[in-house]
């Protein structure tokens, strides 16, 4: 289970993102993990008001058999572009997330298209299929 609060303290709206783990018999706090962008290996700083964690979505992204995990950054600024949004990508491993091949993705990396806009907000939703 993931749960995303992209509003959390201790900045205002800084935002972060809590891993639950399931088991035999449910979910357990058992190797819980909490993420935001100051997380070690995780790509840029965390920031008030970036609202890391506002979307979240899950799937297998480099079809290695492990969960993966976007987050969304709906308010990240980006040089002097203000809210312009990003989304991270945690890759899964045996031992579940890992920061190892994080990656940050916004409008203004090489091949992503449109270019990026103040508060265009990329990031805001998610969605894998």
């Amino acid at each position: 289970m993931d749960e995303g609060r992209p509003r959390s303290a201790p900045q205002n709206g800084v935002g972060d993102v809590t891993v639950l783990y399931g088991s035999g018999t449910g979910l357990t706090g058992q190797g819980s993990q909490l993420w935001d962008q100051d997380s070690p290996g995780v790509p840029d700083t965390a920031e008030a008001s970036d609202l890391f964690g506002e979307a979240l979505a899950a799937g297998d992204f480099d079809h290695d058999g492990f969960a993966d995990l976007a987050v969304g950054v709906l308010s990240e600024d980006l040089g002097i572009t203000n809210e312009a949004g990003a989304g991270n990508v945690l890759y899964g491993s045996p031992a579940g997330l890992s920061s190892a091949r994080s990656q940050v993705w916004h409008q203004d990396v090489p091949g992503v298209e449109d270019s990026i806009v103040s508060q265009d907000a990329f990031g805001g939703a998610l969605v894998t299929g």
